[in-house]
């Protein structure tokens, strides 16, 4: 019976965690920038999730994805902000994770071809004059985000802002008509199968062109593995004790 209540108590947490967690993240899909066949035939698989850091309410964490199967590498990202309204305060750690290699302030420093857009794209520097963009190391394409791989980077947030504002800011990209964005998130990316072009991307409508962006997903999944670990653990501690007991 106490094996039963500690499980219980555990899953109650792992819901309770879940819950905050979808509350402080959202994923958002890309429009691409010139529009052609090639580069729309990879936007449903290229994202960016914005998630809150528990414990840590003056950063944000933006985690981009290559889900694939198109080949294909993100090799960099770029921010475009009003620092009065969403508060980004430039890069605070970009973690690189299994076969991505990226180091803060790309080359070149704005997003190739978003000067093309009808809002011309500029990555300014953040307030303070912080870092928002980024790109893969040389060699530039086995370090990029290639097919099923994915790089997070957290950014400092101004005094008073917090993960909300931020995804306030990407969800209101997605409006019908769009409004003047106040965040715009670039994306670069090289090698799209089958001839290895290059194309651009930006969050939400790249405005006033006939692209169309996809809805914000919550990000429940992982909170749910959260939920399924905690829950498996309770099982095994409880089973280990039966042993012992027995």
């Amino acid at each position: 019976m106490k094996g039963l209540l500690r499980l219980g108590t555990g899953v109650a947490f792992a819901m309770l965690v879940a819950t905050a967690s979808s509350a402080f993240a959202d994923t958002f899909g890309f429009t691409s920038v010139s529009g052609s066949t090639t580069a729309n035939s990879i936007m449903g698989q290229l994202s960016v999730e914005v998630t809150g850091v528990l414990g840590n309410p003056n950063v944000v964490d933006m985690t981009f994805r290559n889900s694939g199967p198109i080949a294909s590498g993100i090799d960099a990202f770029y921010i475009d902000e009003d620092p009065n309204s969403t508060g980004l305060a430039g890069i605070a750690t970009i973690f690189n994770h299994t076969g991505v290699q990226f180091a803060a302030a790309a080359t070149p420093s704005n997003l190739p071809g978003g000067n093309s857009l009808s809002w011309q794209f500029q990555a300014d520097p953040a307030t303070g004059g912080g870092t928002v963009s980024g790109d893969s190391n040389s060699p530039v394409a086995p370090n990029a985000i290639q097919t099923g791989e994915f790089l997070t980077v957290r950014f400092n947030l101004q005094s008073g802002k917090t993960v909300s504002n931020v995804i306030a800011e990407f969800q209101a990209a997605l409006t019908t008509p769009p409004t003047t964005p106040n965040l715009r998130v670039g994306i670069h990316v090289l090698g799209i199968a089958p001839n290895g072009t290059s194309e651009s991307f930006v969050n939400g409508s790249s405005g006033g062109g006939s692209e169309t962006a996809s809805a914000p997903l919550p990000s429940t999944a992982v909170a749910g593995m959260g939920l399924f670990g905690i829950v498996g653990a309770g099982c095994l501690v409880r089973n280990r004790r039966r042993g012992l007991a027995a």
